[in-house]
């Protein structure tokens, strides 16, 4: 008669712990496709306006500057300038969220005066877009200092601003408020607007790549500039939070350490 084959509390959990890897690979690879598809659809989609835009400038240039007006032919050149620098901009969303999956994005800090720094930022948006919105700045210290990479920070502030304008009515204000929170211990960044909002719904996913909120799909957008965020605010080892009311405004909270403690050592960003 056969004996029965008794497995121990351990080969089971052995088991299962191999069965539960092999899921999780599994859905890791199924995320890394799904990923690629939403690249390569966002490629094609966002790349086929500005290349048909600066096809049809060249075009224009081409057959018609010789009977064209100056102005005219001004415009063309500076509508393929423009293309070109959003393409430039895709392309370097890319890269850097590229590099933030393959943990290839380290911090540089360094001591920091926030309040020029930030006000440096503001001042730019509010002398390119005086014409159409009005953008404030707002802080109620005289010195706020942090350990922070002043390059890859400045895409967490433009990326917001850029969003908060493009989203709001000709005519809105963009506020950029900068404080401190002494019970965190951190300094806290707001960027208010009073634009389209963002439907309750799409708030929980509005940070991963390629996503956008529902109710923009006529406004031009990769849904890459959120994801971006979130990776450097992460690298700083910060947070960012999103209250938004349709219809309303949208505000975005950054919260970053002002110890130089929490963030002394280079980082990596995490997956």
């Amino acid at each position: 008669m056969r004996k029965p084959v008794l497995l121990s509390t351990k080969s089971l959990t052995d088991k299962r712990g191999v069965r539960e890897q092999i899921q999780a690979e599994l859905e890791k690879e199924r995320e890394l496709r799904l990923l690629q598809n939403r690249l390569l659809s966002m490629m094609g989609h966002e790349f086929n306006a500005p290349l048909t835009s600066i096809s049809l400038s060249y075009d224009m240039l081409k057959k018609y500057r010789h009977i064209a007006t100056e102005e005219e032919n001004e415009q063309a050149l500076d509508n393929i300038q423009q293309q070109v620098a959003y393409l430039h901009d895709i392309v370097k969303d890319v890269i850097m969220l590229s590099r933030s999956a393959s943990e290839d994005l380290r911090l540089e800090a360094e001591e920091t005066d926030l309040m020029t720094y930030c006000r440096d930022v503001v001042e730019e948006f509010t002398f390119a877009y005086h014409r159409s919105h009005s953008v404030e700045f707002e802080c109620d210290q005289d010195d706020i200092r942090a350990q922070i990479d002043r390059r890859v920070l400045r895409r967490v502030f433009t990326n917001l601003l850029s969003n908060a304008i493009k989203y709001s009515p000709n005519g809105g204000t963009i506020i950029f408020r900068l404080s401190v929170d002494y019970d965190s211990d951190s300094v806290q960044i707001q960027v208010i607007d009073s634009g389209v909002g963002i439907p309750k719904e799409d708030i929980p996913r509005l940070f991963e790549p390629f996503y956008r909120a529902t109710n923009v799909d006529n406004l031009v957008g990769t849904g890459l500039g959120l994801a971006i965020v979130k990776q450097i605010v992460d690298l700083h080892c910060g947070s960012i939070k999103v209250e938004s009311i349709p219809n309303e405004g949208t505000t975005f909270t950054v919260m970053l350490p002002l110890s130089q403690d929490a963030i002394s050592q280079p980082r990596q960003i995490t997956d």
